[in-house]
């Protein structure tokens, strides 16, 4: 971070100064050394800015203005996006499979860069200092709710805030028992169509279970509204005993099988290995 602290500095200087380069490299270098940056430092960080101001001057070819989806496609040359030019992506560092997937890629798209970036950042290193947000006011977040009658558990997602949706299950159990309430029947339309709106409440029609909505619990969350079809699809094919309908996972591309089950059988062996060990109080109750 003191580093790029320095850099960015030394370029700001560089680019926006109208002054001539010896008192720039003198005024950058002042500054840094008040501020105790080592002297050799200082120099080769200004040596580093001139070099790449002198390659920038030397690339001379004109500008060319692109959208969005030609800067990303890397496959096809379009006269806009010269073949060779450099692209750069970035992968989160994990040992020796971020240089795997980097030499993979290589022979395909060599125009494309991969940086690695670090999974432990600095916000999550340091202490969280905001309040924290109400978990009914949430959203965008994959939410379950368990049966209070058996180990089923209903899972569901939300774009909205929490409490939204929970207001939308709690009219439905409403209409649920009230008609209930007027002796209708299970062969009855209005009953067959509430069944037809989720899963929770067709659980609750042929089972004659409940729900309790106040002890919705938030299992996962994302900034990206798209991503939260994708999201709920992998949290219902990884969860066992869902009242789910297993046509909610029909549009999970089966490349997602191998992550899943891995992630499956690690969550397992997890909770196999928190669970506390009774067989040797188990033997000494039977000694005692």
């Amino acid at each position: 971070m003191k580093m790029n602290v320095a850099k960015n500095f030394i370029e700001r200087v560089t680019r926006l100064t109208t002054d001539n380069t010896t008192n720039i490299q003198h005024t950058i270098f002042q500054h840094l050394r008040r501020n105790n940056y080592p002297a050799t430092l200082i120099n080769r960080l200004i040596q580093r800015s001139k070099n790449t101001t002198h390659e920038d001057a030397s690339n001379t070819a004109p500008l060319t203005i692109r959208n969005h989806s030609q800067s990303i496609s890397t496959c096809n040359h379009s006269p806009t996006v010269p073949p060779n030019e450099q692209i750069y992506r970035s992968l989160p560092h994990v040992p020796t499979l971020s240089t795997s997937i980097s030499k993979m890629l290589k022979p395909d798209y060599p125009n494309v860069k991969i940086a690695t970036k670090p999974i432990n950042t600095v916000s999550k290193l340091l202490p969280n200092t905001k309040d924290s947000v109400d978990p009914l006011l949430q959203s965008n977040i994959i939410y379950s709710l368990s049966c209070d009658n058996c180990t089923m558990s209903y899972l569901g997602m939300t774009r909205n805030q929490l409490r939204t949706r929970l207001y939308g299950h709690k009219s439905n159990i409403t209409q649920y028992h009230k008609l209930i309430a007027d002796g209708t029947t299970d062969s009855n339309e209005q009953l067959i169509s509430l069944g037809e709106k989720t899963a929770l409440i067709e659980h609750m029609i042929q089972h004659n279970h409940t729900f309790d909505l106040t002890k919705a619990k938030i299992i996962d969350r994302t900034y990206r509204p798209t991503a939260l079809p994708i999201l709920e699809m992998c949290h219902i094919k990884n969860t066992l005993n869902t009242v789910n309908h297993r046509t909610d996972v029909d549009g999970l591309n089966t490349t997602y099988a191998g992550i899943l089950h891995t992630l499956r059988t690690t969550n397992t062996r997890r909770n196999k290995a928190s669970e506390p060990d009774t067989s040797n109080r188990t033997l000494l109750a039977h000694d005692r």
